[in-house]
C-alpha cells in the first residue's frame, strides 16, 4: 500500500469519527462552507461544525494520544479558523468549540500551557465527545500506519 492509500485510510476513520462527534454533539449540527464573495466558488471556509440558532462554530479533532508539537499547532490553527468565521460570518454571539475524542488528547489545552490560556481568553469551549471503543482502535491503528509511513518517507529523505 502506498503512502497516499495509507493517509486515505486515515482520512476516512478521521471523517467517520468527524461525523459521529458531530451528531453526538447536536443532531442539528453540519458541516458549513462559508464563501467569501458569492461569484469565487473557490475562496471559502469551511468549518467542521455549525449551529445556527444558538450560533455555533465548531472543530473536531480526531485523534487519540497526547499531541505532539505540530499537532497543537493544528489544533490552535482549527480555533484560529474559528475566530476568523466569527469575525467574518458570525453576526455577533458565536459559540466556539473545540470537540475531542480522547482525554490524553485535550488535557494539553486544559491545561496551564500558553495554548489553553489562549483559548479560554478567546471563549472557546472544550468538549470530550465519547466514541466507541472499536472506533478508537481504527483511529489509532489509521494513525499509527500514518505514522510509519511518515517516518519511511523522512527516512528516505535522510539516505538520499
Amino acid at each position: 500500500m502506498n503512502n497516499s492509500k495509507k493517509h486515505l485510510a486515515l482520512s476516512t476513520v478521521q471523517n467517520e469519527v468527524e461525523r459521529i462527534v458531530r451528531q453526538k454533539f447536536s443532531k442539528k449540527a453540519i458541516k458549513k462552507r462559508f464563501y467569501f464573495d458569492k461569484n469565487k466558488k473557490n475562496e471559502f471556509i469551511e468549518i467542521d461544525g455549525y449551529l445556527e440558532k444558538p450560533r455555533t462554530f465548531i472543530e473536531i479533532w480526531a485523534h487519540i494520544g497526547k499531541p505532539k508539537s505540530a499537532q497543537k499547532t493544528k489544533v490552535v490553527a482549527d480555533a484560529l479558523k474559528l475566530l476568523f468565521a466569527e469575525e467574518k460570518f458570525g453576526q455577533g454571539e458565536t459559540d466556539k468549540f473545540l470537540l475531542f475524542v480522547d482525554d490524553e488528547a485535550i488535557n494539553h489545552f486544559l491545561g496551564g500551557s500558553w495554548h489553553s490560556r489562549a483559548l479560554q481568553n478567546f471563549g472557546f469551549k472544550l468538549r470530550k465527545i465519547e466514541i466507541e471503543d472499536k472506533l478508537k482502535k481504527e483511529l489509532l491503528e489509521a494513525q499509527e500506519r500514518q505514522g510509519r509511513g511518515n517516518q519511511k518517507k523522512l527516512t528516505k529523505k535522510i539516505i538520499i
